[in-house]
């Protein structure tokens, strides 16, 4: 009697194992039984195997939730630094392909209302650059140009348009551009040694000879024209805007930012820099490119050569009383026809270089002012 009662008992609880091991969950399957509940057979789940298995979905969630971000994630980041390149210059490109990894940045050369100018070295080459970067406005303007694919801001689009080949040696050459969300990139050539006319002027006391005015100038004034010949209205023709080799007096026309595509109809915007304003658009509201273009290279004439902008009285002066400029009456006539108030009686843009001042020029070479070369070490 003694072994058989231990054989039933060996055997109930050996049936007890098995219906235990039915009632439980497969290990691949979620346990939905909380913790510290009965099971339907009346068996007990303990705690650390409910809290093992609980941990064990939330593992599966979160790696199936972060499999699907990562991918997500790349295929954004894809999307948004996909490269588009086209001829020069780039629209987006991917970090390795940007274009602080192709030149090295230097101190600052210049700074405006949106952006800035610092000098540059190419890395390739080491070809001596000028870096310029602004900051792009909701208000920033794009337009297509037959040259690109793609709208470009405005700013990079005329220069496109300038230095198309053959180009004018007396404006400066875009080498390279970028177009990011934030910002936009303009490289352009840096001549060594240079400065801005202004900074010249100081250099040469304030005030430029006749003759020196005359050559700047009719570079100046060849710039303009050949903008105006391609549709661009640069609109901001002034001292700063002026590069000028003090070596050799060759000079570059610099900063498109205030420009904009000529148009018969005219303008209304105030841009560019106020005493070169024509006066019609303080009477009118309204000026053209090309008379306005006339005015403001006028005004620059006349601060080269007197150190300071027309006054009421100059401009009556050069129609009244010449006799108190101590320049040529060839020089007088050509100031007089630039700055008339009224934009129909100015001097035709294309027939500034045929002027008698330009025509007749001077019997003496043309003297190099090597006092403001010598200075330009400090400017640099």
């Amino acid at each position: 009697m003694g072994l058989l009662r231990k054989a039933l008992n060996c055997l109930r609880t050996l049936l007890n194992r098995t219906s235990v091991q039915k009632s439980q969950p497969y290990a691949d399957q979620d346990n939905e039984t909380p913790v510290g509940t009965f099971a339907a057979d009346g068996g007990k789940v303990s705690g650390s195997e409910a809290r093992k298995k609980k941990n064990t979905r939330k593992g599966k969630r979160f790696w199936r939730w972060h499999s699907r971000r990562k991918k997500y994630s790349v295929a954004k980041v894809e999307k948004l630094y996909k490269t588009s390149v086209s001829e020069t210059g780039t629209y987006r490109s991917h970090s390795q392909d940007h274009i602080c990894w192709r030149y090295k940045f230097g101190g600052r050369l210049g700074e405006g209302g949106f952006g800035s100018v610092r000098k540059g070295t190419r890395y390739k080459d080491g070809l001596k650059v000028a870096v310029k970067y602004v900051l792009k406005l909701k208000h920033t303007t794009y337009i297509s140009t037959p040259f690109h694919n793609k709208p470009l801001p405005l700013e990079i689009a005329l220069a496109v348009i300038i230095n198309r080949k053959p180009n004018c040696p007396h404006i400066v050459e875009m080498l390279d551009w970028q177009d990011d969300p934030d910002y936009y990139y303009i490289v352009m050539e840096r001549p060594v040694p240079s400065m801005d006319m202004g900074k010249f002027l100081k250099c040469s006391g304030g005030v430029l000879s006749e003759q020196i005015a005359q050559y700047t100038m009719w570079q100046v004034i060849y710039a303009a024209n050949f903008c105006c010949c391609r549709g661009v209205f640069h609109r901001d023709i002034k001292l700063e805007n002026v590069l000028v080799n003090p070596t050799t007096l060759e000079i570059k026309l610099i900063d498109f930012g205030c420009g904009d595509l000529m148009k018969d109809s005219g303008y209304s915007a105030c841009c560019g820099t106020k005493p070169y304003f024509p006066p019609e658009y303080h009477d009118r509201g309204r000026y053209h490119a090309k008379p306005a273009t006339v005015y403001s290279l006028g005004v620059l004439l006349f601060a080269m050569l007197h150190g300071h902008f027309p006054t009421a009285r100059d401009l009556y002066c050069l129609g009244n009383n010449q006799s108190v400029f101590a320049v040529s009456q060839e020089c007088i006539r050509f100031l007089w026809a630039c700055l008339q108030r009224h934009p129909e009686h100015r001097i035709p843009l294309e027939q500034m270089l045929y002027h008698d001042w330009f025509v007749l020029g001077f019997p003496n070479p043309l003297p190099i002012n090597r006092n403001a070369s010598k200075q330009h070490s400090c400017h640099r």
